[in-house]
Parts: structure tokens; sequence; C-alpha cells
């Protein structure tokens, strides 16, 4: 996959990191998980890194938009109807 992601230069627009990176840094972890191995603190601790900085939130945001997707409803309409403006 980091081939693919390289070849293609794909990337995730929402976040402020490379796709290419979180593969890098995550393949040894992916291997694990497959395996049933337990993974140990530090390997938590890079997991929890791209958790924070918003990896599955930039991947979903990705995902609609090469679906050309919309979610509805949007934030500003919630907002609007919550009396949270």
């Amino acid at each position: 996959m980091k081939e693919y992601v390289e070849t293609n230069n794909i990337d995730l627009v929402a976040t402020n990191f490379s796709l290419l990176e979180v593969l890098e840094d995550l393949h040894d972890l992916r291997n694990k998980g497959a395996h049933g191995e337990v993974i140990t603190k530090d390997e938590y601790k890079i997991v929890s890194k791209y958790k924070n900085l918003g990896l599955f939130n930039g991947i979903s945001i990705e995902k609609l938009r090469l679906k050309n997707g919309k979610i509805s409803p949007t934030i500003d309409e919630l907002m609007e109807y919550t009396d949270l403006s």
C-alpha cells in the first residue's frame, strides 16, 4: 500500500501530515495486529499521536471527498438549529 500511495501521490488533504508518513509509522503495528500480537506502550503512543492529530477524521473527510459525498445536516445547520452560533 505504501508503494501505491507513493506512486500515485495520494494524500489526506484534511491533515497536516502525509499519508505515506502514517503508513510508514504504523507499518509494524499493522503487522503485529494482523498476527494478534500485543503492542507496547511506545507503539500505542504512535497510534494515539495520529488519532489526536485527526487521522481518522482526515480519512473520513477524504473518503467523502472522493465519493463527492455530503454530510447532512452540516455543522453550520446544526449550530443554527441548536442556537449555538
